[in-house]
């Protein structure tokens, strides 16, 4: 027997197998597959293809649609390398299952092999295939790169990279400091880069903590427009920016 995920076993909850959106308690993920090649799939000089499925809930069962093109005469050692496949929302990882089957160009079946998506490891991946009826093969295998995380809406991308690459923020922060290191007014100036500094860390802060909101009206209200700066080449920075909490 195998035991049930806990959202299914829980009596205070409902499992609806037709959920499209995120159940409560679980956390969607995010899978891509690029197949880069295969090796000692034949021993004969035929064409080759990948086909690559994900089976679990109707909203994250895919079939017949990432496959690579065919490489002719080539049953040894097939390079594929083409675009990444990806499953952006996965709502149930623990109930999918990654399918990579190896077919001849004539449709027969080479070898197969079906991994259970919380069981697979990122990376660079060497996989065994297997029989149809799952009995290993001693030889063939599939090389790809897999990439697993966390679903993220459209909306949240480039919040999420920002959280991801902190190092961004900070090369933000020393472009600011060199333009006020160069601008012939230092006190208006560094008053500026100072509010940009503080307006860039305030979206970060906000997003993740709303309970700074509050504080963070009350400091902005203190700060609504900045006069005209002049920099050194003679150009007006601007002539009034306004921020809003």
């Amino acid at each position: 027997y195998l035991l049930k995920p806990d959202f299914m076993r829980r009596p205070d909850r409902t499992f609806d197998p037709y959920a499209e959106s995120p159940v409560d308690g679980v956390i969607a993920a995010f899978c891509s597959v690029r197949v880069i090649s295969g090796q000692f799939l034949s021993d004969k000089k035929i064409g080759t293809y990948v086909e690559v499925d994900m089976f679990g809930l109707p909203a994250d069962t895919i079939r017949k649609e990432y496959r690579t093109k065919t490489i002719p005469t080539n049953g040894l050692n097939p390079r594929y390398d083409e675009t990444v496949f990806e499953f952006r929302k996965i709502v149930l990882p623990d109930l999918a299952i990654l399918r990579i089957a190896v077919y001849e160009e004539t449709g027969k079946l080479i070898g197969q092999r079906v991994l259970p998506l919380d069981g697979l490891q990122a990376g660079y991946r060497h996989i065994s295939l297997r029989t149809e009826g799952n009995f290993p093969l001693s030889l063939p295998t599939i090389f790809c790169e897999i990439i697993l995380k966390s679903y993220v809406p459209d909306g949240l991308t480039d919040f999420v990279d920002q959280l991801n690459q902190p190092l961004l923020i900070k090369k933000t922060e020393e472009l600011l400091n060199s333009i006020t290191n160069t601008s012939s007014d230092g006190s208006l100036t560094t008053s500026t880069s100072s509010l940009r500094r503080n307006r860039i860390f305030t979206d970060t802060a906000s997003a993740s903590n709303p309970s700074l909101d509050t504080k963070l009206a009350t400091t902005a209200a203190s700060n609504t427009s900045v006069n005209t700066v002049s920099t050194s080449d003679g150009i007006n920075s601007a002539a009034s920016i306004k921020y809003k909490a």
